[in-house]
Protein backbone atom coordinates (compact mmCIF):
# COMPACT_ATOMS: atom_id res chain seq x y z
CA UNK A 1 0.00 0.00 0.00
CA UNK A 2 1.04 3.41 -1.10
CA UNK A 3 1.41 6.48 1.78
CA UNK A 4 1.60 9.60 0.07
CA UNK A 5 2.75 10.90 3.34
CA UNK A 6 5.92 9.75 3.12
CA UNK A 7 8.77 10.49 0.58
CA UNK A 8 9.44 7.20 -0.63
CA UNK A 9 5.41 7.05 -1.26
CA UNK A 10 5.64 9.81 -3.65
CA UNK A 11 7.03 10.46 -7.00
CA UNK A 12 9.60 13.43 -8.41
CA UNK A 13 6.78 15.91 -9.27
CA UNK A 14 4.88 14.73 -6.03
CA UNK A 15 7.92 15.26 -4.17
CA UNK A 16 8.41 19.13 -5.40
CA UNK A 17 5.14 20.44 -4.83
CA UNK A 18 4.90 18.99 -1.78
CA UNK A 19 8.58 20.59 -0.52
CA UNK A 20 7.06 23.80 -2.01
CA UNK A 21 3.97 23.57 -0.10
CA UNK A 22 5.83 22.48 3.06
CA UNK A 23 8.38 25.48 2.78
CA UNK A 24 5.65 28.13 1.98
CA UNK A 25 3.46 26.39 5.33
CA UNK A 26 6.50 26.57 7.36
CA UNK A 27 7.34 30.25 6.49
CA UNK A 28 3.54 31.45 6.93
CA UNK A 29 3.58 30.37 10.54
CA UNK A 30 6.55 31.54 11.55
CA UNK A 31 5.91 34.96 9.57
CA UNK A 32 4.55 37.59 11.93
CA UNK A 33 3.97 39.59 8.50
CA UNK A 34 2.00 37.44 7.01
CA UNK A 35 -0.20 35.98 10.28
CA UNK A 36 -1.29 39.30 11.79
CA UNK A 37 0.18 42.11 9.56
CA UNK A 38 -1.10 44.43 6.95
CA UNK A 39 -1.87 43.75 3.18
CA UNK A 40 -1.48 46.34 0.34
CA UNK A 41 -2.32 45.09 -2.98
CA UNK A 42 -0.76 47.14 -6.47
CA UNK A 43 -3.02 46.47 -9.71
CA UNK A 44 -2.10 43.90 -11.64
CA UNK A 45 -0.07 44.75 -15.00
CA UNK A 46 0.33 42.88 -17.50
CA UNK A 47 -0.45 39.62 -15.97
CA UNK A 48 1.76 40.79 -12.99
CA UNK A 49 -0.06 41.13 -9.35
CA UNK A 50 2.11 41.95 -6.78
CA UNK A 51 1.08 42.17 -2.86
CA UNK A 52 2.42 42.73 0.49
CA UNK A 53 2.17 41.98 3.96
CA UNK A 54 3.92 43.69 6.43
CA UNK A 55 4.07 45.11 10.09
CA UNK A 56 7.16 47.19 11.74
CA UNK A 57 9.37 44.14 11.96
CA UNK A 58 8.79 42.06 8.76
CA UNK A 59 7.51 42.93 4.81
CA UNK A 60 6.69 40.08 2.50
CA UNK A 61 6.59 40.54 -0.94
CA UNK A 62 4.61 37.93 -3.48
CA UNK A 63 4.81 38.14 -7.08
CA UNK A 64 2.53 35.83 -9.58
CA UNK A 65 3.08 35.85 -13.01
CA UNK A 66 0.04 34.72 -15.12
CA UNK A 67 1.08 36.14 -18.35
CA UNK A 68 1.91 33.31 -20.94
CA UNK A 69 5.50 35.20 -21.48
CA UNK A 70 8.48 36.16 -19.05
CA UNK A 71 8.03 39.08 -17.41
CA UNK A 72 9.88 42.11 -15.93
CA UNK A 73 9.07 43.48 -12.65
CA UNK A 74 9.99 46.73 -11.90
CA UNK A 75 10.57 47.28 -8.22
CA UNK A 76 10.35 51.28 -8.35
CA UNK A 77 6.23 50.59 -8.95
CA UNK A 78 6.40 49.26 -5.38
CA UNK A 79 8.45 51.68 -3.58
CA UNK A 80 5.60 52.84 -1.31
CA UNK A 81 6.30 49.40 0.05
CA UNK A 82 10.09 49.04 -1.27
CA UNK A 83 11.49 51.86 0.29
CA UNK A 84 14.24 51.87 3.03
CA UNK A 85 14.66 48.26 1.77
CA UNK A 86 18.02 47.31 -0.11
CA UNK A 87 17.92 43.15 -0.21
CA UNK A 88 15.40 40.70 -0.89
CA UNK A 89 15.74 36.99 0.52
CA UNK A 90 13.63 34.78 -1.26
CA UNK A 91 11.89 32.03 0.99
CA UNK A 92 12.50 29.05 -1.13
CA UNK A 93 15.65 29.16 -1.74
CA UNK A 94 17.27 31.24 1.07
CA UNK A 95 19.23 33.23 -1.35
CA UNK A 96 19.62 36.87 -0.55
CA UNK A 97 20.13 39.53 -3.93
CA UNK A 98 19.90 42.92 -4.11
CA UNK A 99 16.43 44.45 -4.11
CA UNK A 100 16.43 45.58 -7.80
CA UNK A 101 14.10 44.36 -11.06
CA UNK A 102 14.37 41.07 -12.01
CA UNK A 103 12.79 38.32 -14.26
CA UNK A 104 9.84 36.16 -13.77
CA UNK A 105 8.91 33.20 -15.15
CA UNK A 106 5.93 32.90 -16.84
CA UNK A 107 2.90 31.30 -14.82
CA UNK A 108 5.47 31.15 -11.82
CA UNK A 109 4.88 32.84 -8.58
CA UNK A 110 8.22 34.12 -5.97
CA UNK A 111 7.95 35.20 -2.08
CA UNK A 112 10.48 38.05 -0.75
CA UNK A 113 11.49 39.15 2.57
CA UNK A 114 12.50 42.41 2.30
CA UNK A 115 15.46 42.72 4.06
CA UNK A 116 17.42 46.79 4.71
Amino acid sequence: KVNKFTKEGRNVKENTIWDHISTLSNYRKNSSAITTGKMMQFVPQEGVYVYFRYNEKQTVMVVMNTARENKNVAVKRFEERTRGFSKMKDIFFGTVTELRDFNLDSYRSAVYELMK
